[in-house]
């Protein structure tokens, strides 16, 4: 299998992404961060989070629909996907944490390009009630 990313982008900082990253989330509550390829860290080209949730855009190129596998672990997601050229096995790997309802994350693919959108949680009006004065 070949190294798509190497060590360039791996080890920039002489280290492994991973544990990089480890550092730098550490663990949210009993939720450790989901382990991942380090040799095949899909670049995530747009992260965007504001009070309507997360948006989070993943190139990867030459995948197909069904060589994608994205799964919610604790308040992470994890995104794996692999494909073939000229008889050599890529496979592309990330993940990365939301605060926001990952219940209710939607996941679109489309020419080489997932989008996993994570609506904020919905704050409920709260309810009136009257009371009586005694």
């Amino acid at each position: 299998m070949l190294n798509l990313f190497g060590a360039n982008f791996c080890n920039a900082f002489g280290r492994a992404f991973d544990d990089i990253a480890r550092e730098l989330v550490g663990v949210v509550g009993d939720n450790q961060m989901p382990e991942i390829d380090t040799a095949a860290v899909a670049p995530v080209r747009y992260l965007f989070s504001d009070k309507e949730g997360d948006k989070v855009v993943i190139e990867l190129p030459g995948c197909k629909k069904e060589d994608l596998d994205v799964k919610v672990v604790g308040k992470y997601v994890k995104v794996e996907g692999k494909r073939t050229l000229d008889g050599q096995e890529y496979k592309y790997s990330t993940v990365f944490m939301s605060k926001n309802d990952l219940e209710h994350a939607k996941v679109s693919y489309a020419d080489g390009v997932l989008t996993v959108t994570v609506p904020a949680f919905k704050n409920p009006e709260p309810e009136v009630k009257k009371l009586v004065v005694e």
